[in-house]
């Protein structure tokens, strides 16, 4: 997810919409101003061997050396928030975008314009 020029009332909207669907989430710092959201409808567990043997693959670390992430420790040290207090990112009365009330599209472009 792009963060720049984007404001605080996208990003809580986004958040709530993501965690109603994923309630078992975590963020990611990406390149420069970019959160990578990781969620499922079941917790994740983590085996470090696990990962490390999948990061270790020609394709994946080609995808991390774009990120500027080149060594499995790099991406681990860029979870910013754990799926253990994904729970906590978003207040319970934060709104969430549907088809019915499109208002994301309308925080977003606020977000843009109130950058120039």
């Amino acid at each position: 997810m792009q963060l720049y020029k984007t404001n605080n009332e996208a990003l809580q909207m986004i958040l709530a919409t993501f965690s109603s669907v994923f309630p078992h989430i975590s963020m990611w710092m990406g390149m420069d101003s970019d959160l990578i959201l990781i969620g499922s409808t079941k917790p994740v567990f983590t085996d470090l061997e696990d990962w490390e043997a999948q990061f270790s693959q020609p394709r994946i670390l080609e995808h991390l050396e774009q990120m500027n992430m080149p060594r499995f420790p790099a991406f681990l040290a860029a979870e910013q928030v754990s799926q253990a207090n994904g729970y906590f990112t978003t207040p319970d009365e934060s709104p969430i975008r549907t088809d019915e009330f499109p208002r994301l599209e309308y925080l977003a472009q606020r977000g843009f314009l109130d950058s120039l």
